[in-house]
């Protein structure tokens, strides 16, 4: 069943719903089931309880209020739990990429060394020609240098 449809059972609002649930200091997410968004038994329990004249809503020190609250803590550390297990495995995840990325940085490192001596070895590396020298003038340095030829 769901807010709405409760609602219309108890001729209220759903608006008078959840403000009377904020009014108890219940969560209402604790009230619905996380699959189906709808309501758990429980949860209709309680909101027919609040909403039913005849009876009175569940208080603090209610052997149901106690049941309600050790089947909250009990979904609470089973979530935890779940999340705890999601953590380690994406810090395993996280390690694994870690370690991937300094082997690929070595490896590039390495890639970039080899290349850098095979330049060395290669008949005139590092001798600059006239063109070379040319091509690294400024454009200021051509100008002034094909206007002083003139």
């Amino acid at each position: 069943m769901t807010i709405k449809q409760m609602a219309a059972k108890h001729n209220v609002s759903p608006q008078a719903i959840y403000q009377r649930l904020k009014k108890q200091g219940v969560n209402v997410n604790s009230l619905m089931d996380k699959e189906t968004q709808e309501l758990t038994p429980e949860g209709e329990m309680i909101l027919d309880q609040l909403f039913d004249k005849k009876t009175a809503p569940l208080k603090a020190n209610s052997t149901a209020y106690a049941e309600e609250q050790k089947k909250q803590i009990t979904a609470l550390n089973i979530e935890i739990s779940t999340l705890k297990e999601k953590i380690s495995a994406l810090e395993k995840e996280n390690t694994a990429l870690k370690e991937e990325r300094d082997f690929l940085r070595k490896a590039l490192e390495k890639a970039q060394d080899n290349q850098a001596d095979t330049l060395k070895l290669l008949p005139g590396a590092g001798q600059t020609t006239a063109g070379d020298q040319q091509r690294k003038l400024s454009w200021r340095e051509r100008i002034s240098g094909r206007l002083g030829s003139k």
